[in-house]
């Protein structure tokens, strides 16, 4: 999982020690998640590949409040729809 996350091994206190933790907890959580997902849906992709195509999309927030979002693929649109994540097209 930290390979996964890139975060650092070492903390500095509990505090840290416990957020470190808190953000392993969530991650595995969402990544248990997704896979059940996918297991699931007719997509045959790996969680890493899935990750980073979706990691492409983008939010654009204009001055004047107007909010652009990056043209999906097919691809992008087939992994949003097998995940049950509802967006506005």
């Amino acid at each position: 999982m930290k390979d996964d996350l890139g975060l650092p091994l070492r903390t500095h206190g509990p505090e840290t020690t416990n957020g470190y933790l808190l953000v392993i907890f969530l991650s595995t959580v969402l990544h248990s998640k997704i896979r059940s997902l996918l297991r699931d849906s007719k997509l045959r992709m790996s969680l890493q590949n899935i990750l980073l195509d979706l990691s492409k999309i983008r939010k654009v927030v204009l001055r004047d409040g107007t909010t652009l979002t990056t043209e999906m693929s097919k691809k992008q649109r087939d992994i949003i729809k097998a995940l049950g994540i509802k967006y506005k097209t």
